[in-house]
């Protein structure tokens, strides 16, 4: 090998060495955001996602906790809260949070401020059998049905029991 050629493959295992320094370099630095982020945020480890996947922090869980007696006089239910947690994550979640954001579905914060008087006996229907709730001509029910353009509710009244129904009412009553 002539000189001129030593001289190209020194230069070129210099830039190798460089990018695999670097390369080297930007994989250690990843693996410290990720492991910063998975510090800071939620338990899931993605700080966008909402609370209602991931589950509640100890003190947040204990604040829900203390309205229970709220959802108590609201409903006039006395609901099993944990049973209600886990039946809405199984069976709600997927299309419904507990806060006000919108999903596939609306977001069920304060919803016995905004569904008809007789809240407990109307949403224990809706969530049953929600096209019967429609059919029966109730304006609040079509109207949920035309804002979300007619979007499919799963139709529980196989599925749940009245008494499980009643719960996902208790827990909701929490927020």
């Amino acid at each position: 090998m002539d000189e001129s050629s030593k001289t190209i493959i020194r230069k070129q295992t210099k830039v190798i060495v460089l990018l695999f320094f670097i390369i080297l370099l930007l994989i250690v630095s990843l693996v410290i955001i990720n492991f910063r982020t998975r510090e800071s945020s939620s338990i899931c480890g993605v700080k966008s996602e909402p609370e209602w996947v991931c589950g509640t922090d100890n003190l947040q869980r204990q604040t829900l906790l203390n309205n229970i007696p709220k959802a108590i006089a609201q409903t006039q239910i006395h609901g099993n809260y944990e049973r209600g947690e886990k039946l809405f994550k199984q069976n709600c979640a997927v299309c419904h949070t507990t806060t006000d954001q919108l999903i596939t579905g609306p977001g069920l914060k304060n919803i016995f401020n905004r569904v008809p008087t007789h809240q407990v006996t109307w949403l224990k229907n809706y969530i049953l059998n929600y096209e019967k709730v429609k059919r029966s001509k109730d304006a609040y029910a079509l109207s949920l049905s035309k804002k979300y353009d007619q979007l499919a509710m799963t139709i529980f009244e196989d599925l749940l029991s009245n008494e499980e129904v009643e719960d996902i009412i208790f827990y909701l009553a929490v927020f």
